[in-house]
């Protein structure tokens, strides 16, 4: 039998059921933030007095607006820390090396103010060197020829016959080559350069270093000879890295993108008649000899930690370099070379990688022409990691007459 209700109770239920029904589904629907709410229209607040508009920047107000338009605002809360990238992701980045470099020369806070003032602030020495044990070999003075005695008589025949090889790599971690080499076999000069500035400028300054001392040699225009008192040919090499010096110098301070370079310069020029060697050197680039199964370095390196005891990471920085200041001093050692002799002349892409005693045993064990010997050196560098550009010059001095008997043997074996 069916239930009876009155129609009054049904009505009352069914519209129950419908606002039921309506508020579920209104509960559901996101907001429409783009227009506004039908239900319960907001008091609309009295309008604000009308202000004159100020001359300057319009200040934010004070409170809240939440009708405004969204506001671009920077917040005064510090972001979080980031932690540095490591040199590991770093060196995936494409051509990053040079850039890091260029950030290890400005991590300079070790150095005492007074030291960063007299080198301008222009370091170098970016690359961490091996973890090698050096084992310093001391020259004897009496090996070397007193650079104050007076300039000798040119013989009428060569004592002796000097011939060079130069081979030069970018490295493992560099893209661009900031090594430059000279060799002038009728000098006979050899010479290499190490830029520093980055990519961008360290190229170019060491290019121009030994464009320049080139040009000195070739067009004979020495400036400035006689005023250290040294031998005549030892002048004329120091001129020509001065000369050098000031078009670097010159070069760096007419065009932003060249300001801050420089590079190391050493180089070696020989006086067959004489018998001699007269090295000239700025910054870290070395010149080795090698006699009797010995090596001796001939050169002091221009370095913070070297010169002035400075410890740590930036003791490796340069505190003299061609190209960083209006003039430089460079240092002039003569040798008296003898047949049987090597000389080496290197970037410090070389002796970073490789402890002295290394390049020793290396160079004597390779017993191939020059080019092989400069060539393993190379190759054993960036085997090794090779962190930095290498460049070498392997020298070679003869006795004439043994190299006349070796010629001819060749020529009719």
């Amino acid at each position: 039998m069916p239930f009876d209700l009155p129609l009054g109770l049904v009505v009352a239920i069914l519209l129950a059921i419908v606002a039921v029904v309506l508020f579920l589904r209104s509960s559901r629907r996101p907001a429409d933030k783009t227009q506004p709410q039908p239900i319960a229209p907001p008091v609309q607040p009295a309008a604000p007095p009308v202000q004159p508009e100020p001359a300057g920047p319009v200040a934010p107000p004070a409170g809240d607006d939440k009708d405004a338009a969204p506001e671009i605002t920077v917040s005064e809360e510090e972001p979080p820390a980031r932690a540095p990238a490591t040199s590991a992701d770093l060196i995936r980045m494409p051509g990053m090396d040079e850039e890091m470099s260029e950030v290890e020369i400005t991590q300079v806070g070790a150095v005492p103010a007074d030291v960063l003032a007299a080198i301008r602030g222009k370091l170098s020495g970016e690359i961490t060197p091996a973890e090698i044990e050096e084992e310093a070999i001391d020259v004897s003075l009496d090996e070397l020829a007193d650079e104050t005695e007076p300039e000798e008589v040119t013989g009428e025949t060569a004592l002796i016959l000097v011939s060079g090889v130069a081979r030069s790599d970018r490295g493992m971690k560099r893209h661009c080559n900031e090594d430059a080499f000279l060799c002038i076999p009728d000098e006979p000069v050899y010479a290499v350069a190490d830029g520093m500035g980055g990519h961008a400028a360290g190229d170019v300054a060491a290019n121009l270093a030994v464009e320049v001392i080139e040009k000195t040699f070739k067009n004979r225009t020495f400036e400035g000879v006689g005023k250290h008192g040294w031998p005549r040919r030892g002048e004329e090499l120091v001129a020509a890295i001065e000369k050098a010096n000031e078009e670097v110098w010159k070069l760096s301070q007419t065009d932003a993108k060249y300001q801050s370079m420089g590079t190391t310069v050493v180089a070696v020029r020989f006086a067959a008649k004489k018998q001699r060697a007269y090295i000239a050197h700025v910054g870290d680039s070395r010149c080795y000899r090698i006699r009797n199964g010995e090596i001796s370095q001939l050169t002091e390196d221009h370095s913070l930690g070297n010169l002035m005891g400075v410890k740590g990471k930036a003791a490796r920085h340069l505190a003299r370099a061609v190209g960083i200041s209006e003039t430089v001093a460079v240092d002039l050692t003569i040798d008296r070379p003898t047949p049987g002799d090597f000389y080496l002349v290197c970037s410090d892409g070389l002796n970073k990688m490789m402890p002295d005693k290394d390049i020793l045993q290396l160079f004597m064990d390779a017993k191939g022409s020059l080019d092989e010997r400069s060539q393993s050196l190379v190759d054993e560098a960036n085997r090794r990691g090779g962190r930095d550009n290498i460049t070498v010059i392997s020298i070679l001095v003869e006795s004439p007459a043994n190299a006349a008997r070796e010629a001819e043997a060749a020529r009719t074996s």
